[in-house]
């Protein structure tokens, strides 16, 4: 029976251990590639167990904070090696998914121990070593293979909210670890009653804790809501004007139309042909230009870039634009609206605030892969952006008080569709990549 309990400890331990890799791959963007990190998984996964069955067999203790600190930081290097993540935020995530497993383990054996006490059973079966934590182990084994894919599915769904969060969720982990300590000395002290006791108060500050937190998440929420309604408003308002002043000028131009055509009426009969070619490239090239280039054969989403492109190209920024058939797109107007013109904001302020050496160009691919649109733009930077993170806090706009509305709102976009960001700087060029579900499939 000695055998099966150690064995149930050691899968435990490696479950324990999968489930904060699955936490580390929903947030985290992969280093490597998909076999390469399953290789790696599997390598630490192994290793731990490996350490857990020495470190029980020889210590014969079923509870040791050391061990607890030592997986810690090795899950949170792993992490940090297999995922884009900077080390900091891995460990946060391993301190609070450690620990909290550990309070929870601790609070379900108290409620066995007093159990066990009001109907005179043994009360130490759950912290001896023998058939009977074996099954215990192999119960909570189970249960946490199935919370892993829960909660790896939940956090996919919310990284952008997370990741807005680390500060307030390092309090929260440091906060759990002493709690651990405290609760797990009093249960070996065989003092359950006692540690029952101890418990409400612990419930109560853990309530209070998220209370306040939830409340804080909600201020941010409707923060964040409200300046994407502003932003929204305001994109609404300038993709009108362009609108407008496109209509204006072609209305001018076709209002000459038949100048136009008496004009290329006598070229023909003074046999001037070449004139004539030239002149009809010029007039339908200057439409063409202006209102009828089409990219993705959606309708609003070629508005938005000829819209950004003319910007940019007033601004003598090359434009080079790649993409697959969008018409399918389910994005609705404002959401194609706000998204890429942000996008295109972003690149064109970039290349406003480069020095005149630099040469000023903006790429663009959208490409469709099944249900999902992916989006790389490009635009040079200056040399001393090493780092992707600060182009996004920094801004060359006039009115400060509005910059870090196009971010909002493309994460809002993004977290609605399920989509994420990346930023890579590579020989002086910053280059964004999105993925989001835009296609029904």
């Amino acid at each position: 029976m000695t055998i099966f309990y150690y064995l149930c400890d050691c899968i435990n331990a490696a479950v324990r251990a999968w489930l904060a890799l699955q936490l580390a791959d929903a947030i985290f963007e992969p280093k490597l590639t998909r076999k390469q990190i399953y290789i790696g998984q599997a390598l630490i996964i192994a290793f731990i167990a490996i350490v857990q069955f020495a470190n029980g067999y020889l210590s014969r203790s079923i509870f040791s904070n050391n061990m607890l600190v030592i997986m810690v930081f090795m899950i949170t290097i792993a992490s940090f090696g297999l995922y884009e993540c900077k080390l900091r935020h891995s460990f946060c995530l391993n301190i609070l998914s450690w620990t909290g497993m550990a309070l929870i383990d601790f609070f379900i054996q108290i409620c066995a121990w007093l159990l066990l006490d009001q109907f005179g059973g043994k009360t130490d079966i759950l912290i001896s070593i023998g058939i009977y934590r074996g099954i215990y182990l192999s119960i909570c084994t189970l249960l946490l293979v199935l919370l892993g894919f829960i909660l790896k599915r939940w956090f996919a769904d919310k990284k952008v909210e997370i990741s807005r969060f680390w500060k307030q969720s390092s309090a929260m982990a440091f906060l759990f670890l002493p709690c651990m300590v405290y609760f797990q000395r009093i249960y070996l002290r065989m003092e359950p009653k006692k540690l029952f006791q101890r418990w409400w108060m612990f419930f109560m500050g853990a309530a209070l804790m998220f209370f306040v937190f939830g409340f804080y998440m909600l201020r941010k929420k409707l923060e964040e809501e409200k300046r994407i309604y502003e932003l929204e408003i305001k994109v609404l308002e300038t993709s009108y004007e362009g609108v407008l002043k496109g209509y204006k000028e072609k209305s001018v131009l076709m209002h000459d139309v038949k100048n136009h055509l008496r004009t290329l009426y006598v070229m023909l009969e003074e046999g001037t042909r070449e004139e004539c070619r030239s002149y009809i490239i010029q007039l339908t090239g200057e439409i063409q230009k202006k209102w009828n280039a089409v990219w993705t054969n959606h309708k609003v989403l070629d508005l938005v870039l000829n819209m950004k492109f003319q910007e940019a190209e007033e601004k003598q920024i090359k434009i080079r634009c790649q993409s697959d058939d969008l018409s399918k797109l389910k994005l609705d107007a404002l959401e194609i609206c706000a998204l890429f013109a942000n996008l295109l904001d972003n690149a064109i302020e970039a290349n406003l605030n480069c020095s005149e050496e630099i040469e000023r160009g903006i790429e663009m691919i959208c490409k469709k892969q099944g249900g999902i649109l992916v989006i790389s733009i490009s635009n040079p930077i200056e040399s001393d952006m090493e780092d992707p993170d600060k182009i996004f806090s920094k801004t060359t706009k006039q009115d400060k008080t509005s910059h870090g509305f196009g971010m909002l709102s493309i994460e809002s976009i993004l977290h609605n569709h399920s989509g994420y960001l990346k930023g890579d700087i590579q020989k002086g060029w910053l280059k964004i990549l999105i993925y989001l579900n835009a296609f029904e499939e």
